[in-house]
């Protein structure tokens, strides 16, 4: 089969190849400022440390308050509970 320059032309040419996603930028750890953060604290939502130090703030509590009672780092509610996300 004889295609011409014409023909040729007109033939749709291949999609090209989807970019890769890229992988999300992760602001780091208000607390340690090193690692990404990774872990929110309840009932606020904020999602301002790593899960080390989120461990850290809960084992060294709060001075004077029942034990594994802290505060959240950015607006010093008290902590009911973490939570660690995973990013895809």
């Amino acid at each position: 089969m004889n295609f011409s320059r014409q023909q040729e032309a007109q033939a749709p040419t291949p999609a090209p190849a989807a970019a890769p996603t890229p992988t999300p930028q992760v602001a780091p750890c208000v607390v340690c400022l090193v690692l990404p953060k990774n872990t929110f604290f309840l009932p606020c939502a904020h999602v301002c440390c790593c899960e080390d130090c989120a461990a850290i703030l809960e084992a060294r509590g709060v001075d004077g308050e029942p034990e594994g009672t802290y505060h959240c780092p950015i607006c010093r509610e008290k902590v009911t509970g973490r939570h660690r996300l995973f990013f895809t």
